[in-house]
């Protein structure tokens, strides 16, 4: 107080400002308060319930045995988006809660207390969706600011699943502007309405740093929603990556479903052709619960149609978590990590996984992976090939999204789009850093001129990577599924294009600024389950997964920095503590508590130095 006392000396002519200063002091300390007990109420959740490791079916266990209510769940999330999304760090992963969460919390445990029988599957888990899916209620704005004020007239038939299970809708999530498809080398995870998605893992940059690890995209928002255990389990969409690669970046368990397996209606589109949601989770089973949930027929998306015919109407997907069943199956590898890469021993160690549990793994003949193929002519068959189905896809599918708004609601086109951004970025020059090319060029194409080379070159994509692609491999071989990791990112984009399913799951993080490595299984159209259970079985043998550590390391950084300035003679002195400071700081699973040890050693050796 006695310096508080001395500044308002020196301000006594102006007690007006004064007066403001104080106020400033009283606020700033009420926040610093409220963050402290807002930490030490998570820490006191984690005793409870470790929401990084634990399972849906593990959470309905202690729902049912009385540990733990649907609304005190809730609440555990909602504060962990409050700490870690909202303040510290900011991840800015989540772009809007729904009032309603903790209302609907409280129903559902009104509704056990009725029939406890009810406990199991999503019903009570709390959900975070990205913001490109309808919720009633709530904007869906596929992180545009054209779009802020688009509150749907209906949800999406994948919430009216979720809605059906009992499942909570805890808000919506941030994401690359339109799914990634407004410019041309746009970051991951920026959006004009949301700003920018940190990845947990190295979400600023430390000391010596210049580079963070990005959350990648499209779906940021819910790879690091997932990755921090900001709710139960996360959805996000993919038309080509955009569940697999945050999926790789945040080190979670991403599921892409086979398009027809998830209805698309009530979603912001890119893409008719290859558009579909999908679980983002920490973990298999939950994966597993997600999709069973979201999956089925609707006739407001004709793909789906396919359900029935591929005899997935109805399938629990849980059924496939399973060990020791792979007897009779066939594996081919298709990516390989290099002996010496840091994801080399655990790739090593999943293969033996498979080969416990039966599998036969194949490879060419001297031991490396088997490359995709073109029988007929391998000059047609590219690592990459030039397609417009996207941009066509995209021209046509959003003003086919924005007709299905109430009539009212201003924006019908793209140009609609376009024109406001033009116009908002008169008085917000920055809101569009990386500019909306691509929004231009799809709005420049002519429908009908171009329809015949949309068509030609969907086949084409249909050809090259079904036929020549995954197919042809499948079959050549006699192989249930592919086995890739997220170092070769050429059968993503191939599974994309054929709109076959793939499943990747966490493999190795070194916790540096070096990108983590997920292990991911590919297959032919409505394989789901088999990939689940190929991917169970890996994920059982071994903690491949690491969760961040999530630490605010400020106070830390500042602290380095000074023991930094040390003579040679006064560092030698602390070396040993220095070494393990710097070594805390720069781990990406450091907890709080661990860089509070840290923090507090080093500044008591510097004070010992003084």
């Amino acid at each position: 107080m006695d310096l508080v006392y001395k500044i308002v000396k020196t301000m006594k002519k102006n007690t007006f400002f004064a007066l403001i200063f104080l106020l400033g002091l009283m606020t700033s300390a009420k926040a610093d308060q409220n963050l402290t007990l807002l930490k030490q109420q998570v820490q006191a959740d984690i005793q409870i319930v470790d929401l990084q490791n634990v399972t849906i079916p593990e959470l309905q266990e202690m729902i049912r045995i009385g540990k733990l209510t649907y609304t005190q769940l809730t609440e555990m999330y909602l504060r962990r988006i409050e700490l870690y999304d909202f303040n510290t760090i900011k991840l800015n992963s989540v772009r809007m809660l729904n009032p309603h969460a903790l209302a609907d919390a409280k129903k559902r445990d009104s509704i056990f207390a009725l029939n406890p029988s009810v406990a199991t599957g999503l019903f009570g888990m709390p959900v975070l969706v990205k913001d490109n899916v309808n919720v009633v209620g709530m904007p869906n704005t596929a992180g545009s600011v054209a779009l802020a004020n688009n509150y749907p007239p209906f949800d999406a038939p994948i919430i009216t699943k979720l809605n059906d299970a009992g499942a909570i809708i805890l808000g919506k999530v941030n994401l690359t502007e339109f799914a990634n498809f407004i410019a041309i080398g746009m970051t991951t995870g920026w959006s004009s309405l949301g700003g920018q998605v940190l990845n947990p893992y190295r979400p600023v940059p430390l000391l010596g740093d210049t580079i963070t690890v990005r959350p990648s995209g499209s779906s940021a928002g819910s790879g690091v929603a997932a990755a921090a255990a900001l709710s139960a389990v996360t959805i996000g969409t993919e038309t080509s990556g955009s569940i697999l690669s945050p999926a790789f970046a945040n080190s979670v368990v991403g599921i892409k479903p086979t398009v027809g397996l998830v209805s698309r209606h009530g979603i912001i589109p890119i893409s008719s052709t290859q558009d579909i949601a999908g679980p983002m989770t920490r973990n298999v089973t939950d994966a597993a619960i997600l999709l069973t949930a979201m999956a089925g027929f609707d006739p407001n998306d004709e793909t789906t149609k396919s359900i029935e015919n591929a005899g997935m109407t109805g399938v629990d997907f849980t059924q496939y978590l399973r060990l020791g069943n792979l007897h009779g199956k066939r594996l081919g590898l298709i990516g390989i990590p290099p002996e010496g890469h840091f994801a080399h021993e655990p790739f090593q160690q999943a293969i033996k996984a498979l080969k416990d549990a039966g599998a036969e793994i194949i490879t060419k003949s001297d031991g490396s992976a088997l490359t995709f193929f073109n029988p007929e002519d391998s000059s047609i068959n590219p690592p990459f090939w030039q397609s417009i189905v996207l941009a066509y896809d995209f021209a046509r599918d959003l003003p086919a999204y924005l007709a299905t708004l109430d009539e009212d609601f201003p924006i019908r086109t793209l140009q609609d789009i376009i024109d406001f951004n033009n116009e908002y970025m008169k008085t917000n020059p920055d809101a569009f850093p990386f500019g909306q090319e691509l929004l231009i060029r799809s709005n420049e194409i002519d429908l009908e001129a171009k329809k015949d080379s949309f068509l030609i070159d969907r086949e084409r994509d249909i050809l090259l990577s079904r036929t020549y692609g995954i197919d042809y491999l499948l079959k050549k071989h006699n192989l249930d599924g592919l086995v890739n990791t997220s170092l070769n990112v050429l059968p993503t984009i191939i599974g994309a294009r054929a709109r076959y399913p793939t499943v990747s799951i966490p493999l190795a993080n070194l916790g540096s600024t070096t990108n983590p490595v997920n292990l991911t299984f590919i297959g032919t159209a409505f394989s789901e389950a088999q990939l689940i259970e190929f991917a169970f079985v890996v994920e059982q043998a071994g903690d491949f997964r690491i969760p961040p550590g999530l630490a605010d390391k400020r106070e830390l950084g500042i602290t380095i920095e000074r023991a930094q300035a040390l003579s040679e003679r006064e560092m030698a002195s602390i070396q040993d503590i220095y070494n393990f400071a710097w070594a805390i700081y720069q781990s990406n699973f450091s907890t709080q508590s661990d860089v509070d040890t840290a923090t507090r050693a080093l500044s008591s050796a510097l004070q010992n130095i003084r």
